[in-house]
Parts: C-alpha cells; sequence; structure tokens
C-alpha cells in the first residue's frame, strides 16, 4: 500500500508561533500497529513517554486524560459520495517532540472494486488556541509541515488550563484525518493507514477505516440549506497588517472565500456607506469630485463580487449595505417597533461614504445629506444604484439584492420611502430580535434572528416542522447570538439540522474572517471590528461575535468547529431530500413511515442528549460543563450512515439523476501547501434564462401580494410586461393580476 510523506519538516516553537495563533502541541506512540488489529492498550513507554488515542471529532482535546490507560483503535469515519468528513486521534509525550511527521496511504475498499488516493486526504494539527482566561482548546487546525511540540507548561497557562493536573509537563496533539470522498467513488467499506512519527522517540501506525454511504452529498455551491459565515475585508486587512485593497489583501481574502464556499455561503455583503456595524472603515464605492456633483468608482466593489464568484461563492442575497444606527432611526422593543426610542439628533451626519482625490489618490470620509432631505440626496445615489444595477445584471446577481442592514436599529419611515424611490422592487434584510413581515411597508426578504424561533429538538414524538420551507416571501433563518469560539463543538455540528428541523431555513450571524484584529498603542491585538470598532453603530448582543476560520500564516485555514460545521450541513441536504419527498407526496406507505420514523428519532436524540437554550449562550463549556458524553460517545455516526443510505434510497426514487457520478473533479495538491485546494468545482453562477427570470419575477409577485404589499407585487408585474413576449401566458397572468391590484 503506497504511502505518501506530508510532514517531517522541521519547524521551530518560535517560528510556528509567531505563524500561527497559539502553540502546537504533540507526540506519538511507540508500537506500529498492524491494521485490522484488535484495540491496543495505551502505555505510556518508558523513556520517551509516547502514547496514542481515539477521540471524537467532538471532543475537545483536553477532555480526556493522557496518564489513564486509554484504547487505540482504529480511526473510524462514517461518508457519502462527494463530502468531506473527519477524524482524529490525540498524540501525546512526556516531554517535547522536536519534529512531529505525518503520512497517510490510499483507502482501498474491502474486497476490491476501487480507491481512493492519498492525495483526497487532508492532514491537520490543532494548535492551542486560547479563548478566555478559562478556556483553551485545540481549535485552530494547520497544514503540514508541523515541526515542533513544546510542552504545557503551568507556569505559562497558570490558572488558564481547568484540566492542567493531569496534562501539564506532556505536550499534546491532535492530528486530523480529513477524507474528500471522490463523487465517483464506490460505495463500500474503506481501509488504510495514518504513521504518526514524533522525531526519535518512536512512530505509530493507526487503522483508517471509512465507511461510504451510495448517496451523493449535492455540491455546495447548491446546497439547500441557508447557511453564512460572514466574510471581514477590514479583518484580514488589519490582522496582517496589510493595506486595504491591495494586491495582498486581495489574495488574503480569495482564500477566506474558498474556505467559506466549502459550507455554502449563501451572502455577500457589499458597504455602500462607511462606518457600518460591518466595522468597514471605507465604503466599496469611492467618489470623486466632478463639477456640482459626483462621479464613481466601481472597481473595488466589482474586484469584490468576482473574487467571491471565482471562489465558488453562490449567493443567494446580495446586501447593499446603505444604512445602519449612527443615521438615526427606530428600535425593536419586547417585540414592537417603536419609532420613539431612538432619534437622530439635529446637526448629525449624514450617511459617510470613501471620497477620493484622484491627484493625490488619497481617500477620506465624507459625510453626505442625509437621507429625510431628498432634495440634495437623491441626486446623489439614484445614479450610482443606476451603475450598480447595470454592474450586478452583467453577473447575473441583480434579482438576489437586498437593501442593508437593520437589526435592533431600524430607519426611518423618511429612509425607507427614500429608498424606494429609488427602486420600489428591492426589499430589506435584517439581524435582530423578533420577526417582521416589512419595515414601513416594504418588505424583508431575509431576516436571521435569535428570538422567535422553534427548534427540532422542541418536537414532540411524531411531531415535525419543515424549516426549508421558511423562504416564500422571506427567507427565516436562526442566530444563535450568543455562541463564542469555544461552545461545545457539538453545538456546531447540529446548528444547522437544529433549525432547519424547527422553523428556520438555516442559520446565519456567524463570523468567517472576523478575527479579533484591532491593536492597542502598544500593537497588541484587543478587539474585533464587528463588535465595537464603530460604537455609534453597535448591535450590541446581534453583532457578529465568532470566527469559524483562523488566520494562518498565508491566509485563512479551517477551525474544528469550520469541520464540524460542514459535515452538519451534509446531513442537513440528506434530511432536507427525505422531508421533501415525503410533504410532496412522492413517497408514501411504508417507505414513508420510515422517514418519518428516522426523522424523529434524530429530533428525540438531540431533545435527550443535547439539552440546552440553542438560541443563546447556553453551552459555554467550561463554565455549564456541557460537553455532552451521551451525545458525543453515542452511536451518532450509526444515524449518520442510516441517514445517507435512506438520502440514497429516496433519490434513485424521485430523482435519480441526482446521484451519477460527473466528470471527475479536479484532485487538491499535496498538503505541502498552506491550503488544499478546495475539492468542490469552483464556476461562477449560469445567467438565468428569460423564462427563469419571469418564473422568478411571478412567484415574487404572488407572494407579495398575499403577503399585502401591493406596490410590490405591481413592481414585478411591471418587470414582466416589460421583458415577457406578447403570447407569453405569464404575462397573460401578470395582466390579470395588476388589474385584480388596481380594482
Amino acid at each position: 500500500m503506497p504511502m505518501r510523506r506530508v510532514s517531517n519538516i522541521t519547524t521551530g516553537a518560535a517560528a510556528l508561533q509567531a505563524a500561527v495563533c497559539g502553540l502546537c502541541s504533540a507526540a506519538l506512540a511507540a508500537a506500529a500497529m498492524a491494521m485490522g488489529s484488535p484495540a491496543v492498550a495505551g502505555v505510556v513507554a518508558d523513556a520517551a513517554g509516547l502514547r496514542i488515542y481515539n477521540q471524537s471529532p467532538l471532543r475537545m482535546a483536553f477532555e480526556t486524560d493522557p496518564t489513564k490507560d486509554v484504547k487505540l483503535r482504529p480511526i473510524t469515519i462514517v461518508g457519502a459520495r462527494n463530502g468531506t468528513f473527519s477524524g482524529k486521534v490525540v498524540v501525546a509525550s512526556k516531554g517535547p517532540v522536536a519534529d512531529l511527521g505525518a503520512e497517510v496511504t490510499d483507502l482501498r475498499r474491502s474486497g476490491g472494486g476501487g480507491s481512493i488516493a492519498a492525495d483526497r486526504i487532508e492532514l491537520y494539527n490543532g494548535l492551542i488556541t486560547r479563548f478566555t482566561k478559562q478556556v483553551i482548546t485545540f481549535d485552530n487546525l494547520v497544514p503540514p509541515p508541523f515541526g515542533e511540540v513544546p510542552v504545557l507548561d503551568l507556569n505559562r497557562f497558570r490558572r488558564h488550563w481547568v484540566n492542567k493536573t493531569a496534562v501539564m509537563g506532556w505536550s499534546i496533539a491532535t492530528v486530523w484525518v480529513v477524507v474528500n470522498v471522490p463523487e465517483g467513488a464506490v460505495p463500500g467499506e474503506y481501509e488504510g493507514l495514518l504513521k504518526v512519527s514524533a522525531g526519535g522517540k518512536g512512530s505509530a501506525k493507526v487503522p483508517i477505516r471509512l465507511s461510504v454511504s451510495k448517496w451523493k452529498v449535492p455540491d455546495c455551491r447548491d446546497w439547500q440549506t441557508f447557511f453564512e459565515l460572514v466574510q471581514s475585508p477590514d479583518s484580514v486587512a488589519l490582522y496582517y497588517q496589510v493595506p486595504l485593497w491591495s494586491e495582498k489583501h486581495w489574495e488574503l481574502m480569495a482564500k477566506s472565500f474558498e474556505q467559506l464556499a466549502e459550507v455554502g455561503h449563501k451572502t455577500l455583503y457589499l458597504p455602500l456607506i462607511c462606518e457600518t456595524n460591518h466595522g468597514n472603515a471605507e465604503s466599496m464605492v469611492r467618489w470623486t469630485r466632478k463639477g456640482q456633483g459626483y462621479s464613481y468608482d466601481l472597481s473595488i466593489l466589482e474586484k469584490y463580487v468576482d473574487t467571491a464568484l471565482k471562489a465558488g461563492i453562490n449567493p443567494r442575497f446580495v446586501s447593499l449595505w446603505v444604512w445602519d444606527a449612527y443615521l438615526g432611526g427606530g428600535a425593536v422593543r419586547a417585540g414592537y417597533l417603536d419609532d420613539t426610542w431612538h432619534t437622530s439628533k439635529e446637526g448629525d451626519p449624514g450617511p459617510k461614504v470613501t471620497l477620493l482625490d484622484p491627484k493625490s489618490g488619497k481617500t477620506g470620509t465624507f459625510a453626505l445629506p442625509d437621507y429625510s432631505e431628498p432634495a440634495k440626496a437623491l441626486p446623489l445615489w439614484k445614479p450610482l444604484i443606476a451603475q450598480v444595477k447595470a454592474l450586478l445584471q452583467k453577473k447575473g446577481l441583480w434579482e438576489k439584492v437586498v437593501w442593508g442592514m437593520t437589526s435592533d436599529k431600524v430607519p426611518t419611515a423618511e429612509t425607507v420611502s427614500f429608498f424606494k424611490s429609488i427602486d420600489p422592487g428591492i426589499p430589506w434584510s435584517r439581524r435582530g430580535h423578533s420577526r417582521f413581515k416589512g419595515i414601513h411597508g416594504v418588505p424583508y426578504a431575509l431576516q436571521v434572528a435569535p428570538s422567535g424561533n422553534t427548534f427540532s429538538y422542541s418536537m414532540g414524538p411524531g411531531e415535525f416542522k419543515y424549516g426549508w420551507q421558511r423562504v416564500d416571501p422571506c427567507v427565516e433563518v436562526g442566530f444563535s447570538r450568543d455562541t463564542r469560539n469555544y461552545y461545545a463543538r457539538c453545538r456546531y455540528r447540529m446548528i444547522s439540522e437544529i433549525n432547519i428541523g424547527g422553523n428556520q431555513a438555516g442559520h446565519g450571524g456567524w463570523g468567517g474572517d472576523s478575527w479579533l484584529s484591532m491593536r492597542d498603542k502598544r500593537g497588541r491585538i484587543v478587539g474585533r471590528v464587528t463588535e465595537n470598532r464603530y460604537p455609534a453603530s453597535s448591535w450590541r448582543n446581534v453583532s457578529v461575535r465568532t470566527n469559524l476560520l483562523h488566520p494562518g500564516k498565508d491566509g485563512a485555514l479551517p477551525t474544528a468547529r469550520f469541520m464540524m460545521v460542514r459535515e452538519g450541513l451534509q446531513e442537513c441536504e440528506a434530511r432536507t431530500l427525505i422531508e421533501k419527498a415525503v410533504v410532496s407526496g412522492k413517497v408514501t406507505g411504508a417507505l414513508a413511515a420510515r422517514c418519518r420514523s428516522l426523522i424523529d428519532e434524530r429530533n428525540q436524540k438531540l431533545k435527550a442528549e443535547m439539552p440546552g437554550n440553542w438560541s443563546y449562550g447556553d453551552f459555554h463549556w467550561e463554565n455549564a460543563k456541557k460537553d455532552f458524553p451521551s451525545f458525543i460517545d453515542g452511536p451518532w455516526q450509526k444515524r449518520s450512515r442510516q441517514l445517507f443510505d435512506l438520502a440514497y434510497e429516496i433519490a434513485m426514487k424521485v430523482h435519480p439523476a441526482s446521484q451519477k457520478a460527473a466528470t471527475p473533479r479536479p484532485k487538491p495538491p499535496a498538503a505541502r501547501s498552506s491550503r488544499p485546494a478546495p475539492t468542490r468545482p469552483r464556476t461562477p453562477p449560469k445567467p438565468r434564462t428569460l423564462d427563469e427570470k419571469l418564473s422568478s419575477w411571478m412567484r415574487m409577485a404572488r407572494s407579495a401580494k398575499r403577503s399585502g404589499a401591493d406596490p410590490l407585487a405591481r413592481s414585478y408585474l411591471q418587470r414582466i410586461l416589460k421583458n415577457a413576449p406578447a403570447a407569453s401566458s405569464v404575462r397573460a397572468e401578470a395582466e390579470k393580476m395588476l388589474v385584480e391590484i388596481d380594482e
């Protein structure tokens, strides 16, 4: 069985610490282990003191004690075709390890008939990541070379590690095996080897056993479950200390988008004003004085969109960020809109934009007339939006545009009316408490809310909700607002399913690369731009407070939490496929009963094994002691396999073509690079045909009419009449509906 060498290059601890946030820690067992051998008790070697043992990817590395007797078993992974799945081992050494290395073989199918090449497998080491004074985990994942692994120093960590008695004096590492299963893989049981080495201290061979289901995971760009990890240009620039919009900045943001594409990221935020809750110092459009007016430079906005599309992002919404709390307005209080609670004071500046001096090339921040003065503001904004529209239409994105962003603070009726006069067909988007049909007569198209949610664990036996239905006329998704980076990994893995099994179409509001990046006068990193850079735009507890990527040496890298989110989303696709077949009546009788039974079991297991408040902060590993052992140590992988197998059975009944393997996907490069290439195809979205556009506009018109938003319905109908052929049935329906509205 050929062995692929992916690591064994020595890197000094100081260099590694400078390259990434935190210190790595590791070591390996002394005895090689033959493939398929029974479990072996982990024994501390005499002089070297090396040990290796299994651990669920859902569990934190410090939750087990390397001084106790542990069993070494094969790494077991359950997966499906075209998906990405992981397992890990913990390696420990009594003393430092000079050079941690890892190799992996091809995975060969038992009984023959196929293999998964080693270059489809990514290896990572989890670095020590300090989140608070109480919580430290091995969350930040880095690819080879792993290099030196220092000892955990009691003086360094002091009281920061609750389990310090057991682990202090040891070096600890987590070696992750992440398998990108080809869509053409033959279903069955696969076996291979992970070899880990600890310099001169010894090495170990750990069996890998992968079980591949027949079901084919859809490409992530096509995932139905809504999920977003907010991308933050300013966080990237500040952390790496590179100029905003420089070539290096674009390279780093491309790395972020490549990662976000792996979880089917659904939003693009395009700030047209400065100093929003997004933490942006500049607007993505630069204004230049031209006579009595202004000209607009959209090159940054266009490059940002192109960077996202090239990386594989297929946005469901494109938010033009034109309002934030510093402009004044009303607020949400106890579930209702109070226009008197937060108001702008006379003399406050209007929206701030970036002003470019073409002679010097310097930029500055400039306040425009307030939206409450349309005679002054409209001549400035209307031509800009027209140019943005033309740009996004060329890229097939204009129909996805929404105004942004409202939160628990909302714009005045004058502001909403101002943008309605520019384009009455554009709805708004928000992230905040409670749910509303719209704002001052204009509907919401996207609401990311931490309250008013129903989750799958609250379902009684035999009771079902179908969150994937909550998309028309508004996509309503949950937001676990007080989640922190150090919360239990179970929460991250199940957050999407807990929502779509309830009344939400998915989950949003978490950060991707929204890192702690603001520095104090001494150069120390002290804050997050999305929380406290611009206090006048603070959203308080609905601000972005997490990051599921971490800053590596050359750009964004995944965390263990990111891995869990991705695996959870893949299961959501299987669940949605099954539920849709049942709800639509495409499967009936005994098969439908089996579908309901499987979904019901998943709901009840979550209810019994992961209790807590999923809307707010009830999963603090350290304070609440909620590591959920019954879930982590239970048969969750067995339930995953049952879900995948049933999804295949349903798919072959309702849409068998979806299970065919397409042309082979490009393989990721060897894991010597800082980030293996994404395993999904990276193709920009196809432009929609006229028939698709007409159908979409009619669907939105019907929805708006049902919700009482006649002006919005009329705008969609007028688009249809403008573009539809004379003999089109859609045109006839539009004419009839317009008559009904006018009556």
